[in-house]
């Protein structure tokens, strides 16, 4: 609870559910935001520097790593591994869950329900955050490892995405002409 994502995560929730619950409805349907237009437009600008520092602190963080860091086949392997399941597994899991919970909705048309799908087929291969490389230098477990994974996703993930995007998109296009 000490460390700051996770205390900005439940200070977060609970504004949530203050501002729900102390607010009237015609403040709410009055903003686009339950939070007043100055805090929100503030909170944007930090999260905005937050992803920009942990981006730095990764490409910093690989500064030397080939050399210094010792990786041993098994590790590798288990780099290899936690690539594979972020990037495939994942983006299946996440594409079946969608799948399953806009189908409990009645009222969706199909069309609908094939395009969440796929969204959630593209947000599960989207590389790790930075914020798994924070934890890793915050705590001083597998530093090295965890900077030189987080590129190595973020490339495989990206052609990956470019030819899931282009399947799913040859396959709307079949499906409207057969």
């Amino acid at each position: 609870i000490t460390t700051p994502p996770v205390l900005s995560v439940i200070i977060g929730l609970l504004t949530n559910i203050i501002l729900t619950f102390c607010l009237s409805n015609a403040t709410k349907a009055s903003r686009d935001t339950l939070l007043p237009t100055p805090v929100q437009n503030g909170l944007c600008i930090i999260s905005n520097g937050y992803a920009v520092t942990a981006l730095f602190s990764i490409g910093a963080g690989m500064h030397g790593c080939l050399g210094r860091a010792t990786f041993n086949q098994r590790d590798l392997l288990d780099g290899i591994v936690l690539i594979f399941f972020k990037v495939l597994l994942m983006a299946y899991a996440t594409n079946r869950m969608v799948s399953i919970l806009v189908g409990l909705e009645s009222g969706m048309s199909e069309q609908l329900c094939s395009d969440a799908a796929d969204f959630g087929w593209l947000y599960g291969m989207t590389p790790v955050a930075p914020t798994i490389y924070m934890f890793a230098e915050l705590y001083g477990i597998h530093q090295d490892f965890m900077a030189l994974f987080s590129n190595l996703c973020m490339v495989a993930a990206a052609p990956l995405m470019i030819m899931g995007v282009a399947v799913l998109d040859i396959s709307k296009h079949l499906d409207k002409n057969g």
